[in-house]
């Protein structure tokens, strides 16, 4: 009895262990790596853009600011540079950049507090790398304190 109790414990661990390794690999298969000058808004000129920023209190979003007009050619320039993660990832964008290019199309980009996170229209998430979130971070702050 203790002989096939040992060989069903071995059994159990295998099994775990394999049942680990395939959700461990199926998890990554999902992340893409992206150069974001691939995507419609870096091919395209870009003749204006807007920034809006989401209103806090507390734990709640109360709602947006108005759109203001924003100083965006720094901003398309660095983030057309970026290589991000396409991963699903679901968050609540605190910025929201509409840019327009020469035929008016608009492309939507909401980003995370800390800018580490880009949702574009269309429901593709992003996830950029610590150093670029810094920078866009920098990039969308300034729009605002410009005013």
């Amino acid at each position: 009895m203790f002989i096939n109790h040992r060989y069903n414990m071995k059994k159990i661990i295998l099994i775990c262990l394999a049942t680990l390794v395939i959700t461990s690999i199926t998890s990554c298969v999902g992340w893409k790596e992206i150069n974001l000058s691939d995507e419609p808004f870096c091919k395209t000129p870009i003749v204006r853009a807007e920034i809006k920023f989401r209103i806090d209190s507390a734990n709640y979003i109360i709602g947006w600011t108005e759109p203001e007009p924003y100083d965006f050619q720094p901003f398309v320039d660095y983030l057309c540079h970026c290589r991000v993660l396409q991963e699903p990832i679901k968050f609540a964008p605190s910025t929201w950049v509409k840019l327009y290019d020469s035929d008016n199309n608009e492309y939507n980009l909401g980003f995370s507090k800390n800018g580490g996170i880009l949702k574009k229209s269309g429901g593709y998430t992003y996830r950029i790398s610590e150093l670029d979130a810094r920078k866009i971070k920098e990039l969308l702050t300034k729009g605002r304190n410009d005013d």
